[in-house]
């Protein structure tokens, strides 16, 4: 795909005609060269002593100050302007605002002394619940000119032309990117200009530097054959976004809280576990506990510490950024393949407190539906889970019960 960049910009300037104390423009004589008036009333008084009390004692000619009007016109799209906040900062002199662009081909327009300099910022970022409204498959029209198109001109106070400077666009393109693509890609698609001009000069730089990238491709589908000995689901399993998309639960818990410790675990009263301890030696969870059956229903389920297992030893693992989030592309043995988010883990108040999870972004943990172990140093208080980063994935490290992680779920 030919890589483009993003706005179209036309930036005109014209003069208009200042307000003369005394015009002095030299270009054909008919200028009026008197000096101002040194009236000093007559108030000389003989004395000799060099004392004017005259109302203007400067005689010297002041020049007509020139000015421009600058004239910026956006060529944005609709769809474009649905997904992305742009804005339009000048600064000058005298002059100091912000505009947010609110429609395509909206044309601004500012006038500004042509002997200051000027500074005209022209920035755009993704809205940020850019996640919620967009749709993956959709495609939008996104232009990205490779370069941004300037027309700048000034005129003398007799209207002659005495600056004129042009830059035009290499390509007025305007392709579509799907959602999926824009996810991929939210700091190409972002923009940030500055345009300065001083006098009969004229300067553009072009912040933005990032290049397009082909977004990562996972299989499509709800219920995905890895070629293993169960499915995977394309997704987490999600009740209640709590933060990056997901939905953190304790082990053997089916809804989310605010607030993951010992105490607030279901199964824990007065110190002790009170369900898959010694006592009832359960190890596995029983499917009124599974928030993987109880969620999506069927036969759906958590997976067991030997699917978990088959997961990771016999699939390729990638850490890709999929949908502006990192984690892993896992691919199987017969090439299909699914994305698992580094959503991070929960304990305590960790979303109230902060907003997101803790290692969000870095780590991914997500629960089996067994226990880690029944014996040992902590039998039955851990459950086994994945865990993973950047540069290692584990099977059943130990992680408290009482701890939010992901669930991803397996079906026959």
């Amino acid at each position: 795909m030919r890589r483009q960049k993003f706005y179209s910009f036309l930036l005109m300037a014209s003069l208009c005609l200042g307000s003369l104390v005394a015009v002095s423009c030299g270009d054909d004589g008919d200028s009026d060269n008197t000096p101002a008036n040194t009236n000093n009333n007559g108030n000389n008084n003989g004395n000799n002593n060099g004392n004017n009390n005259g109302n203007g004692g400067d005689d010297t000619p002041q020049v007509a100050q020139r000015k421009y009007v600058y004239k910026l016109a956006t060529n944005m799209t609709a769809e474009y302007l649905s997904l992305f906040d742009a804005q339009v900062s000048i600064s000058a002199p005298g002059l100091s605002e912000t505009k947010t662009i609110t429609k395509a081909q909206e044309e601004m327009e500012w006038t500004v002394s042509t002997l200051e300099a000027v500074q005209i910022t022209v920035t755009s970022k993704a809205k940020s619940n850019i996640a919620d409204i967009i749709d993956l498959t959709k495609s939008y029209a996104m232009p990205r000119p490779e370069g941004l198109a300037f027309y700048l001109t000034g005129y003398n106070e007799k209207g002659s032309v005495f600056l004129q400077q042009a830059k035009t666009p290499a390509s007025a393109d305007m392709p579509t990117y799907t959602g999926r693509q824009i996810m991929a890609n939210l700091n190409y698609f972002a923009y940030n200009a500055i345009v300065s001009a001083q006098g009969e000069q004229l300067n553009v730089q072009n912040t933005n530097t990032t290049t397009y990238t082909e977004p990562v491709e996972v299989t499509a589908g709800d219920m995905i054959d890895l070629g293993l000995s169960v499915k995977w689901a394309s997704n987490n399993v999600v009740t209640t976004a709590q933060a990056y998309g997901n939905t953190w639960f304790a082990w053997g818990e089916t809804a989310p809280k605010n607030d993951y410790t010992w105490n607030t675990y279901k199964f824990y009263d007065n110190g002790a576990i009170t369900k898959y301890n010694p006592s009832d030696k359960k190890s596995k969870l029983d499917p009124e506990d599974d928030v993987a059956h109880v969620v999506m229903g069927g036969d759906w389920r958590m997976p067991t510490k030997a699917e978990a297992a088959e997961l990771v030893r016999m699939c390729k693992w990638t850490w890709v950024k999929y949908e502006n989030r990192n984690g892993y592309k896992v691919e199987g043995p017969n090439g299909n393949s699914i994305f698992l988010p580094a959503t991070g883990h929960l304990a305590h108040n960790t979303i109230p407190l902060y907003g997101m999870a803790i290692d969000q972004g870095k780590w991914g943990v997500y629960w089996t539906s067994e226990v880690l172990s029944t014996t040992g140093q902590y039998p039955y208080q851990a459950g086994a889970i994945i865990g993973f980063n950047q540069t290692e994935i584990t099977l059943e490290s130990l992680n408290a019960r009482y701890g939010g992680a992901s669930v991803r779920a397996v079906h026959p």
